[in-house]
């Protein structure tokens, strides 16, 4: 800071130092003298000051006003514009500065264009002005920057900002709201949340002064809050909902909407905290819905149903999911894209007719969308929908379109999807460290941001690396803590029976499966994992009974079983280890063998060889030893080089049992 307030000149570096001990700016850290301080907060040394008046005294009153309002303008500024507040010729104003330049005040750094020698220079210029002329001088500077760019103020947006709010002592802030807000836009279309802060903060102080604003102080607060998700800032969260609350006060159902909106949870299951905050802003919202348009007020709807799922309400998500059904006729094909894109992004379980049809409105509105945010919530539905499907190539597909849009639409959760998503392909790709690598990324991310979900991201990822390099046990005793006090059907009691399996406490596993009404396992997004961990067991020990009502379950789930975090194989894997217990063995050859091209589709090298050596032990067991061992070199040639220590240690145990078949 000294450096750059001085330019390095000795007599002004000493006076500053000086000037930054006596008022105890100055100060020791680390073994190092700083100062956080800057001159705006401390002002200029006297000993500064005066050398600067000095100087100016020497080159007359017209030059020392062109410089006053040169430093009106800033710290460097161009000579057009500085003629103008002047209202001077530019040639009366160079000569001018030409005289600064030689007595050391002002240096030339292009074709028409000046800057101070040193920026005290230009602090001192600019505090020694009075309120009131200060604030006429910056709005001489704003009217002279509006006529200069009258046909494109882009690119001079947040100069005309500083300059307005600086003018609004004693005048009419509106116009210094209204670009204030536009800089901090134009910061979020360049991918700089950070500054975008700056700038709404700085829109709604002004606000606070003047109650005649007041009625666009929730809009306002909606940008802020996205800005504070997108830098990091925990507290996105709760300026989103004071906005809706205001909102709701000044009856402005758009921008309750968006509000409500700003921070969606991620759709889990019931380990989650709910937020009761939230959800009473939602029912006080919906308690009008004919308030709200019809695109607005089903996606409030699905908001309020995926807030609710962390108290297992499965009454709001069926209403959330019938809205939808019933304002789809009334929308245009964009916004069908962007409520479908809603509701297959929530991860809950839908018939495949209305998944197919959710795609199709999805396809339809990335064909004609050109809006980044919402074309990324397009794509990530598609994304997942291909991923469930097996279909690797559209999958990567998608993923390339998604980075490709990261300086367009960046959005915390968005890239917490593109990461999981990316940790998940690459579990599936036996890539297990890069898979770690990306986990660890996405939870650092929303543990960073508050997004109460991190906990069961971090879960997730790590039983499906875990699983695969044979160590899942090793976390065995985290698996029984977060199980405890939970619903039998909990996602983390699926997860500890099969943790018990494992173990070879098949008594205890069973006992736990037994205790589940398996049609009655909530729909939500822990729904495939519950299922896929319970099937291990059934498969295992349970009854004809058990395995048929999981087949049932199963007869719902898309060609591969994943949830946030975690790819859970082909769901024809399952279906066959299921068919092998009840003693079906062509179904569930017909089954393993689908389970194969699945996994084959999907490119995966640790599902193929996962479904390999479940069909190898299924045939080994009724005496097929050469059709089994077929199975097993199927599955070393899939695992080759890769770090898929279960599975290569499976492929083992099986060799051995062959050999002494």
């Amino acid at each position: 800071m000294v450096f750059r307030e001085t330019a390095g000149n000795p007599f002004f570096l000493g006076e500053l130092l000086r000037h930054l001990a006596e008022t105890g700016a100055l100060v020791e850290r680390g073994g190092r003298w700083v100062s956080d301080a800057g001159i705006d907060e401390l002002g200029v040394p006297e000993g500064i000051r005066e050398v600067v008046g000095r100087r100016l005294d020497r080159l007359g009153e017209h030059t020392e006003a062109v410089l006053r309002a040169a430093a009106v303008i800033g710290y460097e500024f161009d000579i057009g514009l500085l003629a103008r507040v002047v209202d001077r010729s530019e040639d009366d104003v160079l000569d001018a500065l030409d005289l600064a330049a030689a007595s050391g005040l002002a240096q030339e750094v292009g074709v028409d264009r000046f800057r101070f020698a040193h920026a005290l220079v230009r602090e001192t210029l600019h505090g020694e002005l009075s309120s009131t002329r200060r604030a006429r001088q910056h709005r001489k500077v704003a009217q002279a920057l509006e006529d200069l760019h009258a046909g494109d103020l882009s690119g001079v947006v947040a100069e005309l900002a500083v300059h307005w709010r600086e003018a609004t002592v004693g005048g009419d802030p509106a116009r210094a709201v209204e670009l204030t807000v536009q800089a901090g836009e134009q910061a979020m279309d360049r991918g700089a949340p950070e500054n975008a802060v700056g700038w709404f903060e700085g829109a709604l102080e002004m606000m606070e002064d003047h109650e005649e604003l007041g009625a666009q102080q929730p809009a306002v607060m909606v940008r802020l809050a996205r800005a504070q998700l997108l830098s990091g800032e925990r507290q996105g969260r709760d300026t989103a909902l004071e906005a809706a609350r205001l909102a709701l006060v000044g009856d402005d159902p758009p921008t309750v909407h968006d509000a409500l909106l700003v921070s969606s949870r991620a759709s889990f299951d019931d380990q989650q905290p709910e937020d009761p905050a939230k959800v009473a802003v939602l029912r006080e919202a919906l308690a009008r819905p004919d308030r709200f348009e019809p695109l607005h007020r089903a996606q409030l709807y699905l908001t309020l149903a995926t807030e609710l799922i962390f108290v297992r309400d499965e009454q709001a998500r069926n209403e959330a999911i019938e809205e939808a059904e019933r304002v789809r006729p009334d929308l245009s094909v964009s916004e069908r894209g962007q409520l479908q894109a809603q509701l297959l992004n929530r991860g809950w379980a839908l018939d495949r007719e209305s998944v197919d049809a959710g795609i199709h409105d999805v396809e339809e509105m990335l064909a004609i969308e050109t809006d980044p945010f919402l074309r990324f919530h397009g794509w990530q539905a598609i994304g997942w929908w291909a991923l469930s499907q097996g279909d690797r190539d559209r999958t990567d597909e998608v993923l390339g379109q998604l980075r490709s849009m990261q300086d367009q639409a960046r959005h915390f959760l968005q890239w917490s999807f593109v990461l999981g998503i990316e940790s998940m392909i690459a579990v599936v790709d036996g890539r297990l460290d890069d898979a770690e690598a990306l986990a660890d990324q996405m939870v650092a991310f929303l543990r960073d941001l508050n997004q109460p979900e991190y906990s069961t991201y971090r879960a997730t990822t790590t039983t499906a690396i875990g699983r695969e390099r044979g160590d899942l046990l090793d976390g065995y005793d985290f698996i029984e803590r977060a199980a405890h006090d939970t619903p039998p059907d909990s996602g983390a009691n699926a997860l500890l029976a099969y943790a018990n399996l494992l173990r070879g406490e098949t008594e205890v596993a069973v006992a736990m499966l037994d205790a589940v009404d398996v049609e009655t396992i909530p729909q939500n997004a822990a729904f495939p994992w519950t299922i896929a961990f319970f099937v291990e067991v059934a498969a295992a020990a349970g009854s004809d009974e058990i395995c048929t009502r999981l087949l049932g379950s199963l007869a719902i789930a898309p060609p591969v079983m994943m949830t946030g975090g975690v790819v859970l194989g082909p769901t024809a894997r399952l279906v066959g280890m299921l068919e092998t217990r009840r003693g079906r063995p062509a179904e569930a050859d017909a089954a393993f063998a689908e389970g194969v091209g699945v996994a084959t589709s999907l490119r995966s090298p640790t599902w193929i060889a996962r479904t390999h050596l479940d069909w190898a032990e299924a045939l080994l067991a009724r005496g097929e030893a050469d059709r089994a061992a077929a199975s097993v070199d199927a599955a070393r040639d899939a695992i080759g080089d890769l770090d898929l220590a279960d599975s290569a240690r499976r492929v083992d145990a099986l060799t051995a049992k062959l050999a002494g078949a």
